[in-house]
């Protein structure tokens, strides 16, 4: 599972697809609210009663109410680490920078040489993939190979689905197998191609991929949008890989001479090509968190552009066998924090952390933290007199505390499910609905079925991440990591992620009501804040220390936290910050 892009992962950092992800991302975090793929409506615990239909949302150039506006400061990341690996045909493993390293093939018999590998941002391990379909997982699942199957052609890739969790083996002739959950969205098995498969990547948005072959042309299958390739143009040397941008939607072509081809708004930071090199390019990785890039030899030479940072290489080395591949790594949160809940005065505020750990600051009284059966706390919510709070975790566990009451969850109800991403209490607090990654609504207590996009046969673009409640708990709207809001109830619509302003960078992870809920603020990953009806914009961070996870308004709606993974607080308008938990045990 992951929940956010390659740039930002709800579980700390992994994805962020947005971008999502993407994450997103990086994404990109908290403790997993899983990245679901979107599909068909499931049954929710309680029958529907006169559902409310929602107001299906488009993003709109002019919002209903006022005019949005999206604070952007393009904050540096200034203390977050990443690393990657590189991996030799003999299966030899070589981990730089935070990168874990898991264990290799070197030294081991192999029946065909490895011609690439894949991080698995769930478990921060990787795969590795042979040239005859076998694969070999280090600290990451193993759910299947073509290991030992009759093959058309030869294994040239591989790719992480951060939907499911499982992987796609690529061939050269186009075909695509799938593992783990990963879906089948189509190939280029027994089509003509004018040159051979070299490499795929997947799309942490839509959860589709893309195929590219070394003429440079590129195949986009499952939602994966197409934004333009090398195919058909001159080319100094072949292609041999492509990699995905989780910020823009966007993807880099990059041939062995080191030329590199940017698409779809990814952005070109310069190349090796044109250059000499010892030996010739044989992959590349993005870096999730400056949106650079790395190019790697066979030699183990590494180059990094756009701000990605150099972490050593394997350059001027004596290897056995010369490198194939690389990917990836970032350094992950041991207990990132997924929310913030304010005190009722708004003088202090909660932190909760993924592992369930919940850090009062200011005036706001301990009640407790939750040991999840899982480790996979996603939410919180805070009763409507700050006496308590309920935390709730992926598979729909609820954890009381304070004055809060237990109305019930959904493993009581024996409901089997690894998406939820929030809680909305009643405005009693003797019910509370659960929402899912798919947008699907699950009522407890006195909660009523007011509608859901399950319920709607709606499926959104991407994954459900945030959800808030109106002033009065009547309704409530939902975010997905793509910035589309939808509402519900007495909840209106005052559009979604302005268009004009581009797509949240690294998926958007939050969104909070106006005290009146005559508008909301959304925000991203990186601390842009959109703010649509009769929400004041009052700004966005300059600097941060990591991806943000959240926003929180203050109980009078005249200001806001921005919360990180890391548990650093940002207070905007009449918010203060009384504390965080980045320099916690």
């Amino acid at each position: 599972m992951v929940d956010r892009t390659r740039f930002v992962r709800r579980a700390g950092f992994g994805a962020l697809t947005a971008a999502a992800t993407a994450l997103a991302l990086l994404m990109s975090s908290v403790p997993a609210a899983a990245q679901v793929r979107p599909a068909g409506p499931v049954s929710t615990p309680t029958t529907p009663t006169t559902p409310t239909p929602p107001t299906t949302p488009t993003p709109p150039t002019t919002p209903t109410t006022g005019r949005a506006h999206v604070a952007r400061s393009r904050p540096h990341f200034s203390t977050i680490d990443t690393g990657y690996w590189m991996v030799g045909s003999d299966g030899g493993v070589f981990a730089f920078g935070d990168a874990p390293y898991f264990g290799s093939m070197g030294g081991s018999h192999l029946d065909k040489p490895i011609v690439g590998m894949a991080l698995d941002p769930d478990t921060d391990g990787y795969w590795l993939v042979a040239s005859d379909g076998g694969l070999f997982s280090f600290n990451a699942p193993f759910d299947g190979s073509m290991g030992g199957k009759p093959l058309v052609a030869p294994i040239v890739g591989m790719a992480f689905d951060p939907y499911s969790g499982g992987y796609w083996e690529v061939a050269a002739d186009g075909g695509i197998f799938a593992f783990g959950g990963a879906p089948f969205e189509g190939s280029m098995g027994g089509k003509h191609l004018v040159a051979p498969i070299v490499g795929m990547a997947e799309d942490p948005i839509s959860g589709g991929y893309w195929l590219v072959a070394a003429d440079g042309g590129v195949f986009a299958f499952g939602g994966a949008a197409f934004s333009g390739s090398m195919g058909g143009k001159h080319l100094a040397a072949p292609i041999v890989g492509l990699t995905e941008d989780p910020v823009s939607g966007g993807y880099w072509e990059v041939a062995s001479d080191g030329g590199l081809f940017a698409f779809g708004g990814a952005a070109f930071d310069g190349s090796m090509g044109g250059k000499h090199l010892a030996a010739p390019i044989v992959g590349m990785a993005e870096d999730p968190i400056s949106g650079g890039y790395w190019e790697v030899a066979s030699d183990g030479g590494l180059f990094a552009f756009g701000g990605a940072p150099f972490h050593g290489s394997m350059g001027g080395t004596h290897l056995a066998k010369p490198v194939v591949a690389m990917a990836d790594a970032i350094a992950f949160y041991a207990r990132p924090t997924v929310a913030l809940g304010s005190s009722h005065d708004g003088h202090g505020y909660w932190l909760a952390a993924g592992d369930g750990t919940v850090s009062p600051f200011g005036d706001a009284a301990a009640h407790g933290s939750a040991s999840s059966p899982n480790g996979l706390v996603d939410a919180m919510a805070v009763t409507a007199d700050g006496g308590g709070y309920w935390l709730v975790d992926a598979t729909g566990n609820v954890f009381p505390f304070g004055d809060a009451p237990n109305n019930g969850d959904l493993p009581g109800l024996d409901v089997q499910v690894d998406d939820i991403v929030g809680i909305v209490p009643t405005s009693d607090g003797h019910g509370y609905w659960l929402v899912d990654a798919y947008g699907g609504v699950y009522p407890f207590g006195d909660a009523t079925f007011i509608g859901s996009l399950k319920g709607e046969g709606i499926v959104p673009p991407a994954p459900i991440i945030a959800v808030a409640p109106t002033p009065d708990h009547a309704g409530y709207w939902m975010l997905d990591e793509a910035g589309n809001v939808y509402n519900f109830g007495d909840a209106t619509n005052y559009g979604s992620w302005p268009s004009e302003a581009g797509g949240p960078l690294g998926g958007a992870v939050g969104i909070a009501p106006t005290a009146d809920g005559h508008g909301y603020w959304l925000v991203d990953a990186y601390g842009d804040v959109a703010n649509l009806g009769d929400a004041p914009q009052y700004g966005a961070p300059s600097e941060l220390t990591g991806p943000v996870n959240g926003i929180t308004t203050t109980p009078d709606g005249g200001g806001y936290w921005l919360f990180g993974g890391d548990g650093n607080v940002y207070p905007f308008g009449d918010a203060v910050s009384y504390g965080g938990t980045a320099n916690l045990p």
